[in-house]
Order: structure tokens, then sequence, then C-alpha cells
């Protein structure tokens, strides 16, 4: 049973209605603690959704900035940046930056492995072509995780070690 919630503003005058059956923020990080031995066993450590490796390369789990929506859900890319290579601000230096998405994992994965995660919801898997890994719920998110974090990590590792060999 789903319990109709609102948003107050700072005078306590409601906003606008909404279903507690939406996930937050807190709800994504938790179900990102489940896979932290995922990226330690893959040479990483952090949390929360930022990862790196001691020789210097970095992943963050980016969700969309527009947030969640009831019809699309979320969608998360990850940033991939090599941070021995940054400028005076500690942004990446062009060409040490790269996105890993769903179309990025699509040749590896197969099309079809990749939408089968969304038999159920034709609308999140139209949302594949952006790039974006769609996610509705806990449940769905950990089905993208098991199915693209492994390979997208060996897919982080393998053009770091390029652009560094590249590099040199």
């Amino acid at each position: 049973m789903s319990v109709e919630l609102r948003h107050l503003d700072s005078e306590g005058i409601a906003l606008e209605l909404f279903d507690e059956s939406f996930m937050k923020r807190a709800d994504v990080e938790s179900v990102l603690r489940e896979y932290i031995s995922t990226f330690q066993d893959a040479g990483f450590t952090g949390s929360r959704g930022n990862y790196r490796t001691a020789a210097g390369l970095q992943v963050k789990f980016v969700l969309d900035r527009w947030g969640w929506d009831e019809r699309l859900g979320w969608g998360f890319v990850l940033h991939v940046q090599d941070n021995n290579h940054v400028d005076e601000l500690g942004n990446p230096l062009e060409g040490f930056l790269t996105q890993i998405g769903a179309h990025t994992l699509t040749k590896r994965l197969g099309k079809k492995t990749l939408g089968g995660l969304y038999e159920d919801n034709p609308v999140l898997r139209s949302q594949l072509r952006n790039s974006w890994f769609p996610f509705d719920t806990p449940a769905r998110l950990r089905a993208v995780l098991d199915l693209v974090l492994v390979p997208a990590l060996e897919h982080a590792r393998a053009w770091f070690d390029q652009v560094n060999a590249e590099g040199q």
C-alpha cells in the first residue's frame, strides 16, 4: 500500500502530491553498498558511488540530473577518469575522461540481453538508446548492476590502460 505525501514549501503550503513508492537517492546508495565487494574485487576503494584505484582510475556512479520521473524512473552512467592527468583545479584533461553507458556495453553484452532486463517495461527499454541505464525500482537496479557492473569495470580498466599506454 502506498501513502500519498506532500512536499511543503517553507511556509508549510503543499507544493505537489507524490507517491512514496518513488526511489530516493538514499535508496540508490543503499543498493550500491550491496555491490562494494564487486568494486573491491576489481581493485577499487571508495563508497557512495565514487570509487578509485591506487593507480589513479576513478569511476563515479552518476544519476540523471533531472532526478526521478514516475514514468521513466531514473538512469545512471559511469563517469570514468584518469586522475593522473588533471588540471590545477582537479578536472581531467581532454582525452582522460570517458563515460560508460548502455551504448558502450551493448555490443559486448548483446542488445537482446540488455533489453531483456526491461521486457516488462518497453518505456524503460526505449531509454537504452539514450546511453543511460534506466531503472525504476531497487530490484531493477540490482538486475542492471548484476549484468553490467563487472563488464563496465573491466571496460574502465581497459580504457585506463589504453590512455596511459598512449600517453607514454
